[in-house]
């Protein structure tokens, strides 16, 4: 029977369906043949996002002393935690034992309290990551070869500053894009080769700032363009036209980036947007959905289906909710973050891979039947990280959940207080952004003032200097990888290295006037937001013309008599200026 709650955070209603129940019930595990309900949740999705992405740091690095060598390793946990944090290869050698840090469960403590004391003695991975080559700074990355702080992001060569780039080549800072080649902020791009300033486009060239364009080369200034050549702001120019204005122009200038890229916000507003990002999907809402089936509310999802309330989910993902980063044939996960290749029938978990039948467990690799444990590597019918058999193992751990149902923490993800990470730190404060004195006055939260000692360089560039920083990439020195510069909107330091003024230099692009983390969030600021609202098509029938459209809502007087009369549930809100169309109509208008 349909359930409506009220959210015990924000107090907001939501619902809880028949299909959530039967899937609550699904999840739930079973011991001595006694099923043990998962209750349906006390907070809203969004809450409940909020709460497991505070779990969940993916850019924020640190060097720290490795607990058993006691060299300096870079590390997601920063070194004013009391935690026993290990180099990968030292995490996964024999003489790492996470079972030394095992302990009795004890019936006078809460659990949460218990898997805090073990949570500060149990071996931590420094970085999450596999067979990454000469990419130290990459943090859940795998299989890079000479490359620098790439997030989420594999098989890349040659590239920097990125987050979820997949098998692509010298690319900075783009985001979201796969199989492309000297690229330079992109952000959803696919098959794209010597493209710069781009969002939403596939297998492009030679090109800069465009936007939602297809088989396009030497184009500038575009939008909603099919297999286009010698095109300025979406006008046809020819060969010849087209050189001469690309000869007159100066990208390798901050100036001339900033004034082209207001022109382009501008010209793109003229144009139709599709309601959603969902291509070749079946009964989908959310948001860059491809390939899916059955997916409600999922945001950033490949190749998945039966899921609700997920966010980034790939590759064969089935039958899960409310998960965060999770796939790789993974099955049947509930509240969960980063679990991922053949995980099955897991609960509460955060970063648990190859592993079945997990509940309230971090960090555990290939590992199955084990509750409340923290860093375990092939490790099955354990507690609090001690080792059972699978008689006493079935039967403590019902005991287990019905102390839990009495403290109300059966079916509670894991407290955000108990992270390890303070909230500014973790991708929670990237969607739901929060100031010092909100989190400390709910008390929900952790706070780090922790902050990097500046780095070691001959000289930093303060916010004043930076104004007076060469504009032209021709005329930086080379000295400059020996500086540190100053964002100029964070005014924090930063870097540049060697290798990516170089790619600078033959690109003909400036050198960045913001921090890695800002560009980062100007980035996803690109991106629409993980939420839902209904609008009705912009489009007059009358005429498949975006000047029409255009006219008609500048003038907010749509003719309600020719208008689309189809109603959709889109990512941009009613308030934003893009013109939205349904995709019937938004076919028509680029095709």
């Amino acid at each position: 029977m349909e359930q409506k709650k009220t959210c015990r955070w924000c107090e907001k209603p939501f619902e809880i369906t028949d299909d959530d129940l039967a899937f609550y019930e699904k999840v739930s595990p079973v011991f001595q043949g006694k099923k043990y309900l998962i209750p349906s949740p006390t907070l809203c999705p969004q809450c409940r996002q909020q709460r497991r992405l505070s779990w969940r740091n993916e850019r924020k690095l640190y060097t720290r002393a490795s607990s058993v060598s006691g060299k300096e390793i870079v590390s997601i946990y920063s070194p004013d935690k009391p935690l026993r944090v290990l180099e990968a290869k030292e995490w996964w050698a024999d003489t790492s034992d996470p079972k030394a840090a095992g302990r009795n469960y004890s019936t006078t403590k809460s659990f949460f309290e218990q898997f805090r004391e073990l949570f500060l003695a149990a071996p931590l991975m420094n970085l999450v990551g596999a067979e990454n080559t000469e990419s130290a700074y990459c943090n859940l990355s795998a299989y890079n070869k000479g490359s620098y702080l790439l997030i989420e992001s594999s098989s890349n060569e040659n590239s920097h500053y990125s987050y979820w780039l997949q098998e692509s080549m010298a690319c900075i800072d783009c985001s979201f894009s796969n199989k492309c080649q000297y690229g330079y902020e992109l952000e959803n791009c696919n098959g794209c080769y010597n493209l710069s300033y781009a969002k939403d486009c596939n297998n492009c060239s030679d090109s800069y700032f465009l936007e939602n364009c297809t088989n396009c080369k030497n184009c500038f200034g575009c939008v909603n363009l099919r297999h286009k050549e010698y095109y300025i702001f979406n006008t046809f120019v020819g060969k010849e036209a087209y050189e001469k204005f690309m000869q007159e122009q100066q990208p390798g200038s901050a100036k001339w980036v900033t004034s082209c890229s207001e022109k382009m916000k501008a010209h793109a507003l003229k144009f139709p947007r599709k309601a959603n990002h969902i291509v070749d999907s079946e009964d989908c809402s959310g948001e860059y959905i491809l390939h899916c089936k059955n997916c409600e509310e999922v945001y950033h999802a490949i190749d998945s289906q039966h899921c609700k309330f997920a966010e980034h989910i790939i590759r064969n993902t089935r039958f899960c909710m409310d998960v965060s980063t999770i796939g790789l044939d993974t099955e049947l996960i509930y509240e969960a973050i980063n679990t991922a290749i053949s995980a099955y029938s897991n609960a509460f978990t955060v970063q648990c891979w190859s592993s079945s039948y997990m509940y309230y467990c971090y960090s555990c690799f290939n590992s199955k039947n084990c509750f409340g444990c923290v860093g375990l590597k092939n490790a099955e019918y354990c507690i609090l990280n001690k080792q059972y058999t699978k008689a006493e193992y079935e039967k403590l751990v019902p005991r287990i959940i019905e102390l839990m149902q009495k403290n109300g923490e059966w079916g509670e993800f894991f407290p955000s207080s108990l992270s390890p990470f303070g909230y500014n730190g973790t991708v929670a404060q990237e969607y739901f952004p929060l100031t010092r004195e909100q989190t400390k006055s709910n008390n929900r939260f952790n706070w780090s003032d922790y902050e990097s000692p500046p780095p070691q360089v001959e000289k930093i560039i303060s916010k004043d200097q930076m104004a007076r920083l060469p504009d032209n990439i021709k005329d930086i020195p080379d000295e400059i990888v020996n500086w540190a510069l100053t964002c100029e909107i964070s005014g924090k330091p930063y870097r540049i290295i060697k290798q990516e003024l170089q790619f600078y230099r033959e690109h003909h692009i400036p050198v960045p006037r913001r921090h890695p983390d800002q560009r980062h969030k100007d980035r996803l600021a690109l991106r629409n937001p993980r939420r839902l609202w209904e609008r009705q098509c912009d489009c007059d029938n009358t005429s498949h013309n975006h000047h029409t459209v255009e006219t008609q809502r500048v003038a907010s007087l749509p003719n309600v008599a020719t208008r689309c009369p189809v109603t959709f549930q889109t990512s941009y809100a009613p308030d934003r200026p893009e013109i939205v169309f349904c995709e019937k109509c938004y076919l028509k208008e680029v095709y």
